[in-house]
């Protein structure tokens, strides 16, 4: 073969395939210039529409807060009030969190219910930008070279576009402590395997960056213990990689082995210390004793208080919250990469870019798994918000497999063509434009969708809206009830924020038999002495319910959920109440304060005479 391509050609002959081949290159060129114009267009498309998505999750004209965001922005203000979690309100959660966001707002001057959502939101977005930094960081490292592939940081905005991260997905973003805790998890994970990257000879790691990864995986889990759904996949992962098996079962390597062992306890002994100091820093922030903390935080979110039925309905199943997350196109181009690249698979490789590859995508299918398993484990909850991890997993793995489809699958294909039409090889870059344009610019053209948002339409009434400021001012509770009464909720969301609340409690009355293990587990000490005789001898100034029907509403729910009789509120809430009504509220208000809400142009109206009258109007 090599004799005859070295052959002489006669000068017709050889001036001619020469000038085929500036022509093919001619056109390569173009081609590959395409390419990368598309890939360019396609990327800012798809940032236009992730843009787009994040100033409507953030700015969007919104009345209420969703109800963690206003459970997490109210507890930040009792805290600030001096007040105690656990003992003196009812809460579920660690509060270094809620500590840091008054920290926020204390250094940023937020002041207004909406000034500290904002914040508390930018907040939220800039840890999930550092979890992108980190999945950049993989991609990198673990990307082709080959072929037609974007560079990651596209890789990255492609995959963010290509994901339903928005809509029905929207709780992933609320005002949570989720992303703090799952961005020191992420930093973790990627400083401990850096670490054991840069192992010397003797077996020892990098020691800066594995007390580092100690330091950040404890904090995270002191923030909130949803770190495992990340460490547990990293751990799995690892511990099952062949190289890792290999070094142990290794007899020439045990004094290596054993001073890898001996790094990685000093890792856990650190990642335990900062978990210890975390909770302390909570504690003493709090004024709480430990036995609050424990039994708030940990022996309450272990019992099930949801009526869980697994697989029942999309609220139940955890499969479906996966494939909320995916889109169309994502789930195409992942079951392309899994069918039609078997020249390297998944799982296996060799080489150091292919082994990391492949333990890029066991990662992510074992992070998915665990998030699907879990919640049957623990407290039964497949909310989206605790899907995060996977979303994380899903940005990779969608990333991933873009890279393999520009890199490998179109090459291949290709060359296979080639058998059957040799010129289709010189027309690679041409074909890979167009698929590109195909995948790529098709889907973000159709979902950027440019109209006259943002606040022109609201479905409240005319006067609501314009008080409203078209979503520049604040929440309407924050906006029309004043904050300097004292008020008794069932859902935070209905009251202002920076407002005291009546009672212990203030949440979470829908979830089974909640407020009784409250009552159970020693938090407080009887639970109508805290409603009923508090009510007749401190009756609050607003009871935050909507109408006869809400109070029928809550009076069925508290009954089902913690076998709990409202029956005795009725009578005094009709002796002593009115309703008032303004701009899509409505809250029936102690009579003594009657006449400050006229002056605040509420309309006041009296209650029904009877619960008989009441139950038959609202059934």
């Amino acid at each position: 073969m090599a004799l005859a391509w070295n052959r002489k050609m006669p000068a017709g002959k050889e001036d001619i395939s020469l000038a085929s081949q500036d022509l093919a290159a001619r056109r390569g060129s173009v081609s590959r210039l395409l390419l990368w114009a598309i890939f360019g267009c396609a990327g800012l498309l798809c940032l236009l529409y992730c843009g787009q998505n994040v100033d409507r999750n953030i700015f969007g004209a919104r009345h209420f807060l969703a109800h963690d965001e206003a459970e997490h922005l109210h507890a930040s203000y009792l805290l600030k009030q001096g007040l105690r979690p656990y003992a003196d309100f009812i809460e579920n959660h660690p509060m270094l969190f809620n500590h840091l966001l008054n920290a926020a707002f204390d250094l940023f001057g937020a002041c207004t219910t909406r000034q500290q959502f904002l914040l508390a939101k930018i907040l939220i977005y800039v840890h999930f930008l550092v979890c992108l930094g980190v999945v950049f960081l993989l991609l990198r490292r673990a990307r082709e070279r080959e072929g037609f592939s974007p560079p990651p940081l596209l890789l990255i905005v492609f995959s963010l576009a290509a994901l339903n991260l928005w809509g029905s997905n929207s709780p992933i973003w609320e005002v949570r402590p989720d992303w703090l805790c799952h961005t020191c998890a992420v930093l973790c994970v990627y400083l401990h395997w850096s670490a054991h990257a840069r192992t010397d000879s003797s077996g020892t790691p990098s020691m800066p960056r594995l007390l580092a990864a100690g330091i950040l995986g404890g904090i995270g889990t002191a923030i909130l213990p949803k770190t495992v759904l990340i460490l547990l996949p990293y751990a799995l992962v690892v511990l099952t990689l062949p190289s890792v098996r290999m070094t142990v079962m290794d007899p020439e390597r045990r004094t290596f082995c054993r001073r890898l062992l001996l790094a990685n306890a000093v890792f856990a002994l650190v990642l335990l210390l900062s978990l210890c100091g975390g909770a302390i820093l909570d504690l003493w922030l709090s004024r709480v004793s430990f036995s609050e903390y424990w039994t708030a935080n940990f022996v309450m979110n272990g019992i099930p208080h949801m009526a869980y039925i697994p697989f029942a309905n999309d609220q139940f199943n955890p499969i479906q919250r996966v494939k909320d997350l995916l889109s169309f196109g994502s789930a195409l181009l992942i079951a392309l990469r899994i069918l039609f690249s078997p020249a390297r698979p998944v799982f296996s490789g060799g080489g150091a870019k292919p082994v990391f590859r492949s333990v890029c995508y066991r990662l992510c299918f074992v992070t998915i798994i665990v998030c699907i398993i879990l919640p049957s484990f623990t407290n039964r909850l497949v909310w989206p918000q605790y899907f995060a991890p996977a979303l994380l997993a899903l940005v990779l793995l969608a990333a991933l497999a873009i890279d393999d489809f520009f890199s490998l699958i179109l090459p291949r294909t290709v060359r296979a063509l080639s058998r059957f039409a040799p010129h289709v090889v010189l027309r690679l870059p041409l074909i890979g434009a167009l698929m590109a344009a195909v995948l790529l610019l098709y889907p973000p053209i159709c979902r950027v969708r440019w109209n006259d948002y943002p606040f022109t339409q609201s479905s409240l009434k005319p006067s609501a809206s314009v008080s409203f400021g078209a979503g520049r001012i604040d929440f309407l509770p924050d906006l029309f009830l004043p904050a300097d009464l004292v008020y008794w909720t069932f859902e935070p969301q209905s009251i202002p924020v920076h407002a005291r609340h009546w009672s212990y409690f203030f949440m979470l009355g829908l979830d089974r038999r909640f407020w009784s293990d409250v009552v159970r587990f020693g938090l407080v000490s009887d639970l109508d002495l805290s409603l009923r005789e508090n009510f007749i001898a401190d009756p609050p100034d607003v009871v935050a319910l909507r109408d006869e029907c809400d109070y029928v509403k809550w009076r069925r729910i508290l009954k089902l959920t913690n076998s709990y009789s409202l029956d005795w509120l009725w009578p005094l809430l009709y002796k002593d109440y009115v309703r008032a009504e303004r701009g899509g509220l409505s809250v029936l208000v102690h009579s003594r304060h009657s006449k400050k809400f006229r002056s605040l142009r509420w309309e006041i109206t009296p209650l029904s005479e009877t619960v008989d009258v009441i139950h038959g109007g609202c059934y």
